[in-house]
């Protein structure tokens, strides 16, 4: 394993695959079960420059902290891209729409929740999101505090109102489906549940110039009902991947570092960090 001054170390299978493979991976999200366990959930994508069509989704381990890592292997035998994973009471919960491209064009292109109960091992499908979902790509997932499943994904025909659906056995059966209004818009919403709430991220919107394409934060208190927002970066270039890292504090308090693709010239990008404290 090759480390880097900074002491930081390589992800060889995303390199070596660039370098002796005809497709390059990435890892969008990462989940720990357990202190110095990571389960990365990886997108391969056939296109060797890095983007489209996607192959099917693998899942790497490392039980050292991300210093060496286990053998790439299929999170399923369809082909598309994990949008989220998060991690509730032991068991990875992955949500992914099965599509070789971002959005869903036709019925067939569903979305999809994997379960793995064995730290990352194998995944089961669970569930998948009920209705109609052509048009819609990305999604996000969260655990409210009466237990129950919080999922949330872009309406590429509707940027102001945001599909959301909640389960009380995350994701097997679905108990309410609706739409949230969002004055700013959100395209690739990011949420995350912290004391209090819940925060909302993402680019604001993409498909109409009636909204510059600003990086949006909106608060809830409900995760369904969400305030007016604020632009944290004001920008207008189609950018702004992003996520959100709750940390809890000693002192009961917690920290979220918001992280974004901020844009500083025409197809250039940066890495870009806020810092939330929540008392």
């Amino acid at each position: 394993m090759t480390a880097d001054k900074a002491g930081l170390n390589r992800f060889d299978y995303a390199w070596n695959s660039f370098l002796n493979e005809p497709f390059t991976v990435s890892c969008e999200k990462a989940v720990s079960v357990a202190e110095d366990e990571i389960v990365a959930i990886c997108l391969r994508n056939e296109n060797p420059n890095g983007w489209e069509p996607y192959l099917e989704p693998t899942v790497v381990k490392s039980k050292d902290g991300g210093k060496t890592w286990s053998d790439a292997t299929l999170l399923c035998d369809k082909k598309g891209r994990v949008y989220d994973a998060i991690v509730c009471n032991g068991d990875i919960y992955v949500l992914m729409l099965a599509n070789d491209d971002f959005l869903a064009k036709l019925p067939e292109h569903r979305y999809y929740i994997y379960k793995s109960s064995d730290g990352g091992d194998t995944f089961s499908l669970h569930g998948e999101l009920p209705g109609d979902v052509v048009g819609y790509a990305y999604g996000n997932m969260a655990v409210r505090d009466d237990g129950r499943l919080l999922c949330v994904v872009y309406n590429s025909k509707d940027e102001y109102n945001m599909p959301y659906y909640i389960s009380s056995d995350m994701g097997k059966t679905w108990d309410e489906t609706g739409v949230s209004y969002l004055k700013k818009r959100i395209r690739n919403p990011q949420i995350a549940k912290v004391k209090y709430g819940f925060l909302l991220c993402g680019r604001a919107g993409c498909m109409s110039n009636e909204l510059p394409m600003h990086f949006v934060l909106y608060t809830s208190k409900d995760g369904i009902n969400w305030d007016e927002g604020r632009y944290i970066s004001e920008n207008g270039q189609t950018a702004y991947y992003s996520n959100m890292l709750v940390c809890d504090n000693d002192d009961g308090g917690q920290t979220v570092i918001v992280q974004a693709s901020v844009p500083y010239s025409k197809g250039r990008t940066n890495i870009s960090h806020w810092t939330i404290n929540i008392k």
